[in-house]
């Protein structure tokens, strides 16, 4: 991310927080222009150990999307300026249908899509089977008020 921001000549006006989400009233101490995530997809993507990670504290992915996904993006579109966009790179893996999960989530706070940017990636290594070069479509929908 250190090399986008020095490519694109923004790093003097770029804050980045290496730190999970549900953390972001720790740093957070101004509003924002956009926030940008690709969220954790319940127990598919496990980032570490421990009875921290969001994984550890849900028993499925609807009690996970309800307690922890839902939080995070009430917390983080409460820190938007007014003319903030919340981004969220997500797409559907099986029974997890995280593109319309979050799209109902913003729309509780009257938040509705304004943009959707997709862009092929590579399988992720936990969904690889024989078909490795198969890909994904990945997409980063953004909502604003």
């Amino acid at each position: 991310m250190n090399n986008l921001c020095e490519f694109l000549d923004i790093k003097s006006e770029v804050e980045i927080y290496n730190t999970g989400s549900e953390f972001m009233n720790d740093y957070l101490t101004k509003k924002v222009d956009i926030i940008l995530t690709s969220p954790p997809y319940f127990n598919l993507e496990i980032y570490a150990d421990g009875k921290a990670q969001s994984e550890n504290q849900y028993n499925s992915y609807e009690t996970w999307r309800d307690g922890w996904l839902e939080k995070v993006i009430t917390t983080a579109i409460s820190h938007l300026n007014d003319f903030g966009v919340s981004c969220w790179n997500v797409h559907n893996i099986g029974k997890m249908k995280m593109i319309e999960d979050v799209k109902n989530i913003h729309a509780k706070v009257n938040f509705s899509e304004q943009n959707r940017f997709s862009i092929g990636s590579s399988k992720r290594q936990s969904n690889q089977a024989a078909t490795k070069n198969e890909k994904n479509m990945d997409v980063t929908i953004c909502y604003k008020k």
